[in-house]
């Protein structure tokens, strides 16, 4: 069932102080996804969809470009983010087009967009069932030109990789703040509590820094269907009582998970888009994302592949959707110079 709200444009003017000529319109729809069902960490299959129609949407026949945004969370498209996409287009930075947003939230854990049987195929949702549906009830223009990826965090992280893989579908990406890039300067593996992890019996057990976030990672990259409470392999394991790393998974985590590990396989691809753009933030608290995405930056240049990233102040998580945001002040008028309308 679709839930119609537009934010009208006398409360745009009281809420941001600024003049716009158009007003979009957003609609929350519920689906229910294939790629999702009988995960075996009970990930919801259903999931709220968001889509931002422009101005003149309603009232017309012609078909639009559109720009998929995957974030970290059930993120609504609301009132700031619509008035960005209203600015944006008023001022001819981003040509009218559908903008369109889902709940990417996993509970327990954090996404980090595996695509397998226990945290569920979050690629193909993204790929297969949210495009499909969105492109099958909105009038949407078909081809890579016209379709744009982007996204924040993991999103990010899971918006370059989908533009990686299918630069047939995705013509430009643009990616804030991504992280799981490439590898910091510090080594990352006695970062969990390796102890809590292997004892917990579920996810309320993991209390210690970086424990729920590494067994997320596990349970994305190196799945285990016959290994519960976490149904993944670890690049930590206890052998005879003794914590040692696992280098068989290493390996494996290192062949599939990094997006530096997976550019030089896909470089061919890379070349294909039509642009890529990334910023990110200098004061992140983990230190490794930020040096992760200088080197990933100079990995993408010396394979030849033209990109625009920009390092910043900021920490990361100070993406508010607001008029002097870089969702607004970079992403939108990046992706606008290569989405053809």
């Amino acid at each position: 069932m679709s839930v119609k709200y537009s934010f009208i444009l006398s409360t745009l003017l009281l809420l941001f102080g600024s003049s716009y000529c158009l007003a979009g319109a957003v609609e929350k729809h519920t689906i229910k996804s294939k790629a999702l069902e009988h995960s075996l960490i009970g990930v919801a299959s259903e999931r709220n969809v968001y889509v931002y129609l422009p101005d003149g949407y309603q009232q017309g026949k012609k078909a639009y470009p559109i720009i998929y945004y995957v974030a970290n969370l059930d993120q609504p498209i609301n009132a700031e983010l619509t008035a960005v996409l209203d600015d944006a287009i008023a001022k001819g930075e981003l040509p009218p087009c559908i903008f369109v947003s889902a709940d990417f939230s996993l509970t327990p854990g954090f996404n980090f967009f595996g695509n397998n049987d226990v945290v569920g195929h979050w690629l193909d949702f993204i790929h297969q069932d949210l495009r499909n549906w969105v492109e099958s009830n909105y009038r949407v223009k078909r081809g890579a030109k016209h379709r744009a990826i982007s996204g924040h965090f993991l999103g990010a992280y899971a918006a370059i990789k989908l533009a990686m893989f299918y630069p047939e579908t995705y013509g430009s990406v643009y990616g804030l703040h991504p992280v799981a890039t490439e590898y910091g300067d510090r080594p990352f593996l006695f970062k969990p509590n390796w102890e809590e992890v292997h004892s917990a019996k579920g996810a309320a057990d993991l209390k210690q820094p970086y424990s729920a976030a590494f067994v997320s990672m596990a349970q994305a990259y190196l799945p285990n269907t016959n290994k519960p409470p976490f149904y993944a392999d670890f690049i930590v394991e206890k052998v005879n009582g003794e914590l040692v790393p696992a280098v068989a998974n290493i390996r494996k985590l290192k062949q599939t998970f990094h997006l530096a590990d997976l550019t030089p396989e896909y470089a061919e691809n890379l070349l294909k888009l039509r642009g890529i753009g990334m910023d990110w933030g200098r004061n992140d608290q983990n230190w490794g994302h930020v040096i992760g995405a200088r080197r990933y930056s100079v990995l993408l240049e010396n394979f030849g592949i033209a990109h625009d990233a920009e390092e910043h102040l900021g920490n990361g998580w100070d993406y508010q959707f607001r008029l002097n945001g870089k969702v607004r002040t970079r992403m939108l008028p990046f992706l606008g110079k290569y989405l053809e309308p």
